[in-house]
């Protein structure tokens, strides 16, 4: 069997994961804690798992780049055992690219939606059942307005 510690590196090799989800993994492949809490003291001072990172890197692909509504990230983020508190610090610290980004999401939405024949009432409902704040859709118009 794998060591441990070989066995993390080739699970997080291809993609980042939290501390929790390393440690939940590890012992599903029935390594003994005390193995599991050097290794990933270990990983931890290399800085290959670190969740603050992580939280930070996941809010910029998926809010900053793929313009996803916030209160899904905020949740994946939780499902993936991130300290709700890191999560809500991440987000306040990044949360005017992920606003400006939700406002360019909205838009083309709009546009979209505009294409197909849609406006007004019927364009903001289709757009919040998208997890989209009214607030957000609104800002988003008026800006389209201006």
């Amino acid at each position: 069997m794998a060591s441990c510690k070989d066995y993390a590196l080739k699970y997080i090799h291809r993609y980042p994961k939290t501390e929790q989800e390393l440690r939940v993994k590890l012992l599903t492949k029935h390594y003994n804690e005390d193995e599991i809490d050097h290794t990933i003291a270990r990983l931890k001072q290399m800085k290959w798992v670190n969740d603050e990172q992580f939280t930070r890197l996941y809010f910029q692909s998926e809010a900053v780049k793929k313009w996803k509504p916030p209160y899904a990230i905020k949740q994946k983020l939780i499902q993936k055992w991130v300290d709700k508190q890191l999560v809500e610090k991440i987000y306040r610290q990044l949360e005017e690219d992920i606003n400006e980004g939700i406002i360019i999401r909205i838009q083309k939405e709009i546009d979209k939606l505009k294409k197909k024949g849609l406006d007004g009432f019927d364009i903001i409902a289709k757009i919040s059942q998208k997890w989209y704040r009214i607030g957000d859709i609104k800002r988003a118009l008026k800006t389209r307005e201006e």
